[in-house]
């Protein structure tokens, strides 16, 4: 009986790890999809604006694809595990020594993304000057307008998420913002 048990238990445990890889996987190729989704919705949207022909059409649209990847890759380092910088925030009391092991990482952390931030300053110098050989000066202003005003609308909705039961109403991007 208990060794029926331990194989039906080990049988479960199995199962729902495998079901947990699946959904997983499942929802990386979902983001996965977005991501090209958005991307191709930008394209389309910058293609309009930019008033562009069929040629230059195609030339951006594979320029802009690689700089897009070029920059996701080069945030991908950025994404430190979460959970472990909020229990470290959770953490009433610090010895002496936690608090410069803190303190260090903290710095290490602005290092890094000050690095980033210059790999992603170098893409956008390096596409300029590709796209600069078919686009005008004002359209190359556009296209760079254009991913920081995306990015800082993302950066606005991504801090005021909806917050349950709150109705202030959020004019810019009609979502539900902060209520104190």
């Amino acid at each position: 009986m208990k060794k029926t048990m331990l194989v039906l238990a080990m049988v479960l445990l199995t199962s729902s790890y495998a079901n947990a890889q699946n959904r997983k996987q499942h929802a990386n190729e979902e983001n996965r999809q977005s991501r090209t989704e958005r991307i191709e919705k930008r394209i389309a949207k910058l293609n309009e604006e930019l008033e562009l022909n069929a040629e230059q059409k195609e030339k951006f649209s594979t320029l802009y694809k690689q700089m897009t990847e070029e920059i996701m890759n080069a945030h991908q380092p950025m994404r430190p595990n979460m959970q472990k910088l909020q229990a470290e925030k959770k953490k009433k009391e610090l010895t002496e020594q936690e608090a410069r092991e803190r303190l260090q990482k903290r710095f290490e952390r602005s290092e890094k993304a000050l690095k980033r931030q210059q790999e992603v300053l170098e893409i956008h110098k390096k596409y300029s000057e590709k796209m600069g050989e078919f686009l005008n000066a004002k359209q190359l202003l556009k296209v760079f307008t254009f991913r920081q005003a995306e990015h800082n609308a993302f950066r606005h909705h991504a801090q005021n998420k909806p917050m349950g039961h709150r109705k202030n109403h959020c004019e810019a991007c009609n979502h539900e913002k902060k209520v104190n």
